[in-house]
């Protein structure tokens, strides 16, 4: 005897069950539809190229869960779900190519291993994930999840749909008994239950329960469009769909000069891509779990801007004929986020590096930023002054007295520097960059690279007076017009010296030359510092003559733009472990889930006067250096320096921790 079953065993008028699917489909398909009529609503964008670049993305993400595993329970539970599920699904497809194409593949080895086996131990994961799931979301009850009525609704019918389906399997097995039942284990052990029970009411029992599983099988597939399980379509989607520019390049160019508006005001200012991040949000608040301004304590969480855009969209921010007649849209700031929520974004990056569906977070804040001061000329007073000191002074520090080249004076001796100008060449192109130059507290930065960089012979030079800002504070607070008028003109300074390389202690420098300065021609060759003194130790032309002590224990701070934005974590790391006797002492928040400074997006200048001492972002990562027992934090960003400090200065009145620049230990060490 083959092993196989009868597909409709004990079932009578199955052609019922087309009439169900059709209104099931139909039911799912007019959800589908009112999703595209609110995408179709958004401006154009060309996410289809490079389609196996895409596809390779997709399956990485997708099946080995290599951003949702960084949960381990939330991860390894929706692993287990979905494998269960898609080997469930897998054998509803086989079921259905039987009984409606006749492909006979449902027998021997085939059907005892999958149909059987295989499909049996999926059933049971799938159980064991739902359960898992419940467990997290009513017993655990992380803060950020936001418990809803529908998500009960999910889980309690996905469990009744798998369990519907095991009773079914045991009380068909229950009477056919079948020679290679044990090959379906969990059926086989339900199956005792009705041993007792007369067969003519098990196969009533079982009757009743086949029409039940379909009939829920059909209502959830329905629910789909309508529900949080929406995600299991437009996840996958939106991960085939992200931007693969890189992770540097925070929004796009626009174009100033045929733009009709500048940045986002409403949902249908944003592009069709855009609109389909929020539908492909699963509301897991990892974003929110890793913003450091939230965790700060601030009033404010990135997934909930996502879900009032959501929210809005899904309302009559995108519906034409209610345009119509009410004339007007509501703005999405002050309906879907808070206006003052609007500047609190560091754009550290923090909610996009986590976001198992990879939504676009940052580049929605910069383009509503982008209409708030291009459109509106509406933003907080305190961004006021530097945007006027961009613009008149080429930085974005009004308040101070020292120039370009003040750093050059080191107390009564002067520091050699060669100022590049048209008609000279050096090998590296030293930037120093707006908050290294100006700042006194962060002068020495400049003046250990200059002396690093001349004991290892390199040929370099200085832009002096000709130095500008590179414009990224302009860019992330949304003054794009600016911005612009910066990039060109560094643009035009760069093609009138000669140089090989850049190099830059500053990550948003660095960034903005490496990535962003490339959607406008410039194709420079840039490196960090600390990338390029590691390959100065590496080839010997500087030398550590042994391991620094005045440090003491070290603990490292990543810099969001170095890290998340550009994957730098091995290189500072090297430099502080061939150059301390410690080491470097992780904080609890370290590499790409490193806590930001603060001072991103516009953050160093934005005034927390009347705000809670204990709400603030640079005395939150504070805390977190001084938890680790150091007493010195090395950085590699002058924005991180100047933050760490301050905080550091407002809760440790002993001031037991020091905060230096990976320059300083180099250079004390060699």
């Amino acid at each position: 005897m083959v092993p196989t079953r009868e597909i409709y065993w004990n079932i009578n008028n199955y052609g019922y069950l087309y009439v169900l699917l059709l209104i099931a489909a139909a039911v799912f398909s007019w959800g589908i539809y009112r999703h595209f009529q609110r995408w179709s609503k958004g401006q154009k964008e060309n996410s289809f190229d490079q389609i196996l670049q895409r596809l390779g993305i997709t399956l990485k993400h997708v099946f080995l869960h290599t951003r949702l595993i960084r949960y381990p329970y939330s991860g390894g539970f929706h692993l287990i779900l979905f494998g269960g599920f898609i080997l469930l699904f897998v054998g509803t497809m086989v079921v259905f190519l039987k009984a409606d194409f006749g492909l006979d593949i449902m027998h021997g080895g085939f059907y005892l291993y999958f149909q059987s086996l295989a499909l049996d131990l999926a059933g049971a994961l799938a159980l064991l994930g739902i359960v898992m799931a419940g467990v997290q979301r009513y017993v655990q009850r992380p803060d950020r999840y936001g418990t809803i009525f529908s998500d009960a609704v999910i889980l309690i019918g996905l469990f009744v749909l798998v369990s519907t389906g095991f009773l079914i399997e045991g009380a068909r097995l229950s009477v056919v008994r079948e020679p290679w039942a044990r090959w379906s284990p969990v059926g086989h052990f339900i199956s005792g239950y009705f041993e007792t029970t007369d067969a003519d009411v098990t196969t009533g029992i079982h009757r009743l329960l086949w029409w039940f599983h379909l009939s829920l099988a059909l209502a959830l597939f329905a629910y789909v469009p309508y529900s949080k399980l929406f995600h299991f379509l437009a996840g996958p989607i939106n991960i085939f769909l992200q931007s693969l520019d890189s992770k540097g390049i925070t929004v796009k160019r626009l174009d100033i000069e045929t733009a009709e508006k500048f940045g986002a005001q409403n949902i249908s200012d944003f592009s069709w891509k855009q609109l389909f991040d929020l539908d492909a949000c699963t509301e897991c608040g990892r974003c929110q779990d890793n913003c450091p301004v939230t965790i700060a304590g601030k009033p404010f969480s990135p997934r909930d801007v996502i879900l009032g855009m959501r929210e809005q969209m899904r309302g009559d921010g995108c519906n034409e004929k209610e345009k119509e007649e009410s004339q007007t849209v509501e703005p999405l700031v002050g309906s879907a986020l808070p206006e003052e929520w609007l500047w609190l974004c560091r754009t550290c990056r923090a909610c996009m590096e986590e976001c198992p569906v990879f939504i676009e977070v940052i580049p929605k804040f910069v383009e509503l930023r982008r209409f708030q001061i291009m459109e509106e000329a509406d933003y907080p007073k305190t961004l006021q002054a530097p945007i006027e000191s961009l613009e008149s002074r080429g930085h974005a520090y009004r308040g101070t007295t020292a120039s370009r080249a003040d750093w050059l004076q080191d107390g009564d001796c002067e520091t050699e520097v060669f100022v590049l100008d048209d008609s000279t060449a050096v090998d590296v192109l030293y930037w120093v960059g707006c908050t290294t130059a100006l700042n006194e507290e962060n002068m020495d930065i400049a003046r250990n690279i200059s002396a690093l960089l001349k004991a290892a012979g390199v040929s370099f030079g200085i832009l002096g007076e000709d130095e500008t800002c590179c414009g990224e504070p302009a860019r992330r607070i949304g003054n794009e017009y600016l911005f612009e008028t910066i990039v060109q003109q560094n643009i035009e300074t760069f093609s009138n010296r000669k140089f090989k390389t850049i190099v830059t202690s500053c990550p948003h420098c660095y960034n903005m030359f490496r990535h962003e300065y490339r959607q406008f021609g410039a194709d420079l060759d840039v490196f960090h510092h600390s990338e390029f003194l590691l390959e100065l130790i590496r080839d010997k032309k500087l030398s550590i003559k042994g391991k620094d002590k005045k440090t003491g224990k070290i603990t490292y701070h990543d810099p969001c733009y170095l890290g998340r934005y550009n994957d730098i974590y091995a290189a500072p790391r090297n430099v502080i472990n061939m150059a301390s006797e410690s080491g470097v002492i992780e904080m609890q928040r370290s590499k790409d889930r490193s806590f930001c400074c603060g001072g991103g997006g516009g953050g160093a200048w934005l005034s927390e006067e009347g705000e809670p001492v204990s709400e603030r972002v640079n005395v939150a990562r504070a805390k977190q250096a001084l938890a680790t027992g150091a007493s010195t934090v090395v950085t590699a960003c002058p924005f991180c320096m100047m933050m760490m400090r301050d905080g550091i200065k407002t809760i440790d009145d002993a001031e037991t921790l020091d905060v230096i620049d990976l320059a300083q230990l180099i250079r004390e060490s060699i």
